[in-house]
């Protein structure tokens, strides 16, 4: 398949993505990598993006292959239609893995993305059609050069680069918000069908036992969800500078924590 040139400082990636919460994470978490991401929700949108006269070579298209408006070989088909240098495909569903691999195998696509995604495996396919995104400046002095005849510098960018472990909780942590968001629409889903049909009939003992399940699988997920919320506070709060004191509280002294509340 052509490459498309990559611009400096970061490919440009297209997401066509049906589902406004995960289109808005992947495209939030390729932006903090580096790249350029933009997005689309449905096929006709993505094609239209990127058939614009002013639209920019795009360096390798994320595609869903459940589209409202067509599937992502009718994507696929479209978008080799079009003229001038075609960028990888790198399908990304929630299909099984047996599906996704026919699938990929059958667009000729560069990779497959699981949905829910990985943060590294959703790189890696990245990575694997494109080139890391360019370090801006002030990040490149901090790169400590090789002695002569030493190793290469290329490991030593590649530690600069790496994201800081907080970030990349964080997004892991999206990542998990996601998966349980989408299991409790699942369970609210087959909670409404269950109570459709008890308005018209007796539930069987299968269906009883079914929405006692249910009722505690819901539990479960929204008390993961308050879970994720309290990590999502703790790591989102602002490291303290070594030194200072804490606001409303007392210096602490080393290995003692010092006292809880909310931020100021």
């Amino acid at each position: 398949m052509r490459r498309a040139n990559t611009p400096p400082g970061g490919a440009h990636l297209l997401l066509v993505e049906d589902d406004p919460t995960l289109r808005e994470l992947v495209v939030q978490v390729l932006r903090e990598e580096g790249y350029r991401a933009h997005s689309a929700p449905d096929g006709a949108s993505g094609l239209a993006l990127l058939a614009r006269p002013d639209a920019p070579p795009v360096g390798a298209v994320l595609l869903d292959l459940r589209l409202p408006d067509m599937d992502g070989r009718a994507f696929a088909a479209a978008y080799r239609r079009r003229p001038g240098p075609l960028a990888p495909l790198v399908v990304f569903t929630a299909a099984s893995p047996a599906e996704a691999a026919a699938a990929a195998a059958q667009l000729g696509a560069a990779g497959v993305v699981p949905k829910p995604f990985d943060l590294d495996d959703l790189l890696a396919a990245v990575g694997r059609c494109l080139p890391a995104p360019a370090p801006p400046p002030d990040a490149a002095a901090v790169v400590p050069r090789p002695a002569t005849g030493g190793p290469s510098a290329a490991p030593a960018a590649r530690a600069v680069w790496e994201p800081d472990a907080r970030r990349r909780q964080l997004t892991r942590l999206r990542a998990e918000v996601e998966r349980v968001r989408t299991a409790l629409g699942r369970v609210q889903t087959e909670v409404l069908a269950l109570a459709a049909a008890e308005a018209t009939r007796p539930l069987t003992p299968a269906e009883a036992q079914r929405v006692t399940a249910l009722r505690r699988e819901s539990k479960a997920l929204r008390l993961e969800l308050a879970l994720f919320g309290a990590e999502f506070e703790r790591l989102r709060a602002p490291a303290p500078l070594p030194g200072r004191r804490p606001a409303g509280g007392t210096p602490r002294r080393s290995g003692v924590p010092g006292p809880t509340g909310p931020p100021a």
